[in-house]
């Protein structure tokens, strides 16, 4: 999903949890170059958060535009 509210853009993904070692697919560093461009491009003005619960990987990332 994402949304955009009073300059505040928020985005969150939700997907089937594979940890990397079981499906052995992609080279892992998608989320370290997000982590990064969002450094870069937004500092201080962002929040990015992970979490796995209930066989799930979600993330969220909330921009203050």
């Amino acid at each position: 999903s994402i949304e955009e509210h009073n300059n505040i853009l928020a985005f969150e993904a939700i997907n089937t949890y594979y940890p990397y070692e079981v499906n052995n697919e992609g080279s892992g560093i998608g989320l370290e170059n997000l982590k990064k461009r969002l450094n870069l491009i937004y500092p201080n003005k962002h929040k990015f958060s992970q979490s796995i619960s209930n066989n799930l990987f979600n993330i969220k990332v909330v921009i203050q535009l």
